[in-house]
């Protein structure tokens, strides 16, 4: 833990951003006294008894994370077929379903949000351009899984390899991404790490870019579905991730050929127009998994379903996820004809 915090007092220093590092200091102090406090207390494994004092830290120092609590059981669709998720309405900032969001499972490549939410910020920041052409390295060509077969040598630019990483999940891309970001994989993997302590993901721990399983008696990429929401509501932000993650497919010359790739979320296909991103995930310990985010009549909802026995299972309670909480605001299900001036039917909030 010394290391962590030393190595982001550097970072913070380096941004010359008194806020950030106060903003750094705070959520050192209170984790070490959330330690001292309540001795079960392991970053990245919370316990059920620290539910709600990790619910309070983050609203502490996250004012705008105070998520509403509203769930509604009769939304869930086969609940028993899910390892853990939820659902989130983004206008009303509220989990209206949920199953075990604060617990722990290995969320595959899901992970490849964490790069593209980093990729994204270091574009902002001018650190990086979208047309900057990047070599692709021998290691990123021999990567495994899925992948868009890049070739070593091959030039690409940021917006290629970000396309290839969430479109088709290209396992080649991302790693090439990261190399290049961090210098190597090793590096751009503390820089995710350290990203998901700053937005308070403390259940989450990231061992690789790809979620690609790591071996025998290794941990895998672990996360719960509260930290995928705010990792889910900080990329929903970034108009030009969503430009990426509609997509029905996208093409890219890897070198050899023109390579025509399909998105890996079938939902966005069915869905046009409506369904948006964000990113699925698939590994033996995994499961089917699904970050899933729609703009029915522009209001937005997140969903996300872990540990899901298969991928055609996974995209139908997804489906019906939305369209339960879409069905019972007034909205109508996805897909079908609606107003395009239909407005969502909140219940009255009567104050006490």
């Amino acid at each position: 833990m010394l290391k962590i915090f030393i190595h982001s007092l550097e970072v913070e220093l380096k941004d010359s951003t008194k806020q950030k590092m106060m903003k750094k200091l705070l959520q050192v102090f209170i984790l070490c006294t959330s330690v001292l406090m309540f001795p079960s207390f392991t970053p990245g494994q919370p316990s059920s008894e620290e539910i709600g004092f990790e619910s309070d830290y983050n609203s502490l120092i996250y004012p705008e994370n105070n998520i509403i609590m509203d769930v509604r059981p009769e939304l869930g669709y086969k609940p028993e077929n899910i390892r853990a998720g939820l659902v989130f309405d983004v206008n009303e900032n509220k989990i209206v379903w949920e199953k075990g969001m604060n617990q722990r499972c290995n969320i595959a490549s899901l992970s490849k949000m964490m790069v593209a939410l980093i990729t994204l910020e270091d574009v902002e920041s001018g650190r990086l351009k979208w047309d900057s052409l990047i070599t692709v390295s021998k290691e990123a060509s021999w990567i495994g899984g899925s992948k868009v077969y890049l070739t070593a040598g091959k030039k690409l630019t940021i917006e290629q390899l970000l396309n290839a990483a969430m479109i088709a999940s290209g396992n080649d891309a991302c790693y090439q991404l990261a190399q290049m970001n961090g210098g190597t994989e090793s590096n751009f993997v503390k820089r995710m790490n350290l990203k998901a302590f700053d937005l308070g993901m403390f259940g989450t721990r990231f061992y690789n870019c790809t979620g690609l399983p790591m071996g025998k008696g290794r941990e895998d990429n672990y996360s719960t579905p509260a930290n995928l929401l705010l990792l889910a509501k900080e990329l929903i932000k970034r108009q030009e991730l969503l430009a990426i993650t509609k997509k029905k497919s996208e093409s890219v010359h890897n070198g050899r050929n023109q390579f025509v790739y399909e998105n890996k979320n079938k939902l966005v296909s069915m869905y046009e127009d409506e369904v948006d991103g964000l990113k699925t995930g698939f590994t033996r310990s995994a499961m089917f998994c699904l970050c899933a985010t729609s703009h029915r009549c522009d209001y937005r909802v997140i969903t996300i379903v872990l540990g899901v026995e298969s991928g055609w299972l996974r995209n139908q309670i997804v489906a019906n996820l939305f369209n339960n909480y879409y069905t019972s605001i007034g909205l109508g299900a996805l897909g079908e004809c609606s107003d395009p001036n239909a407005q969502a039917s909140l219940p009255t909030v009567i104050e006490e």
